[in-house]
Protein backbone atom coordinates (compact mmCIF):
# COMPACT_ATOMS: atom_id res chain seq x y z
CA UNK A 1 0.00 0.00 0.00
CA UNK A 2 2.63 2.71 0.52
CA UNK A 3 4.56 2.05 -2.55
CA UNK A 4 1.46 1.57 -5.08
CA UNK A 5 2.54 -1.68 -5.98
CA UNK A 6 2.32 -5.51 -5.14
CA UNK A 7 5.78 -6.47 -3.27
CA UNK A 8 5.24 -9.89 -4.74
CA UNK A 9 2.74 -9.11 -7.76
CA UNK A 10 2.08 -11.91 -10.08
CA UNK A 11 -1.10 -13.34 -12.55
CA UNK A 12 -2.07 -16.42 -10.18
CA UNK A 13 -2.03 -17.65 -7.02
CA UNK A 14 1.04 -19.75 -7.35
CA UNK A 15 2.85 -16.97 -9.51
CA UNK A 16 2.42 -14.97 -6.15
CA UNK A 17 3.57 -17.66 -3.40
CA UNK A 18 6.82 -18.56 -5.41
CA UNK A 19 8.09 -14.81 -5.63
CA UNK A 20 7.20 -14.68 -1.72
CA UNK A 21 9.38 -17.73 -1.27
CA UNK A 22 11.87 -17.06 -3.77
CA UNK A 23 12.35 -13.75 -4.25
CA UNK A 24 13.53 -10.27 -2.22
CA UNK A 25 11.16 -7.30 -3.13
CA UNK A 26 12.34 -4.09 -4.27
CA UNK A 27 12.35 -1.29 -1.61
CA UNK A 28 9.02 0.96 -1.61
CA UNK A 29 11.14 4.07 -2.77
CA UNK A 30 12.18 2.24 -5.99
CA UNK A 31 7.48 2.37 -6.89
CA UNK A 32 7.28 5.82 -4.69
CA UNK A 33 10.47 8.01 -4.44
CA UNK A 34 8.72 10.59 -2.32
CA UNK A 35 9.18 7.87 0.58
CA UNK A 36 11.33 8.54 3.52
CA UNK A 37 14.90 6.77 3.79
CA UNK A 38 13.97 5.67 7.25
CA UNK A 39 10.64 4.02 6.68
CA UNK A 40 12.19 2.87 3.41
CA UNK A 41 14.00 0.69 5.99
CA UNK A 42 11.40 -0.35 8.67
CA UNK A 43 9.43 -1.41 5.55
CA UNK A 44 12.14 -3.49 3.89
CA UNK A 45 13.15 -5.27 7.58
CA UNK A 46 9.68 -6.22 7.67
CA UNK A 47 9.71 -8.12 4.47
CA UNK A 48 13.14 -9.72 5.31
CA UNK A 49 13.27 -13.59 4.61
CA UNK A 50 14.89 -14.55 7.53
CA UNK A 51 12.65 -14.44 10.55
CA UNK A 52 16.06 -13.69 13.15
CA UNK A 53 16.97 -10.47 10.78
CA UNK A 54 12.47 -9.37 11.29
CA UNK A 55 11.88 -7.47 14.21
CA UNK A 56 11.07 -9.48 16.96
CA UNK A 57 7.21 -8.34 17.45
CA UNK A 58 4.25 -6.02 17.08
CA UNK A 59 5.35 -3.48 19.93
CA UNK A 60 8.79 -2.67 18.48
CA UNK A 61 7.47 -2.14 14.84
CA UNK A 62 4.94 0.24 16.43
CA UNK A 63 8.10 2.09 17.94
CA UNK A 64 9.40 2.46 14.85
CA UNK A 65 6.67 3.88 12.87
CA UNK A 66 5.23 5.88 15.49
CA UNK A 67 7.44 8.99 14.26
CA UNK A 68 5.59 8.48 10.52
CA UNK A 69 2.45 8.52 12.19
CA UNK A 70 2.76 11.66 13.81
CA UNK A 71 3.62 13.73 10.93
CA UNK A 72 0.15 15.52 9.62
CA UNK A 73 1.34 17.87 6.34
CA UNK A 74 -2.03 18.91 5.95
CA UNK A 75 -5.72 18.14 7.85
CA UNK A 76 -8.03 17.83 4.93
CA UNK A 77 -11.30 20.47 5.36
CA UNK A 78 -14.16 17.97 6.48
CA UNK A 79 -17.47 18.69 4.27
CA UNK A 80 -20.36 20.10 5.87
CA UNK A 81 -22.57 17.84 7.56
CA UNK A 82 -26.07 17.79 8.44
CA UNK A 83 -27.28 19.43 11.89
CA UNK A 84 -27.99 15.63 13.88
CA UNK A 85 -24.54 14.58 12.72
CA UNK A 86 -22.45 17.43 13.36
CA UNK A 87 -21.90 16.53 17.34
CA UNK A 88 -20.84 13.08 16.78
CA UNK A 89 -18.72 13.48 13.86
CA UNK A 90 -17.01 16.69 15.64
CA UNK A 91 -16.34 14.20 18.54
CA UNK A 92 -14.63 11.56 16.26
CA UNK A 93 -12.83 14.13 14.66
CA UNK A 94 -11.38 15.60 17.67
CA UNK A 95 -10.69 11.91 18.68
CA UNK A 96 -8.99 11.98 15.32
CA UNK A 97 -6.78 14.57 15.91
CA UNK A 98 -5.75 14.12 19.12
CA UNK A 99 -4.49 10.42 18.95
Amino acid sequence: MLAGVNPFGGDSIPTVCNRVLSSSPLPPSHSNPSIPAALDAIVTSCLVKEPTLRMSNAEALSEQLFPFARRITQIPQAPPVAVQDASLRSRAARLLRSA
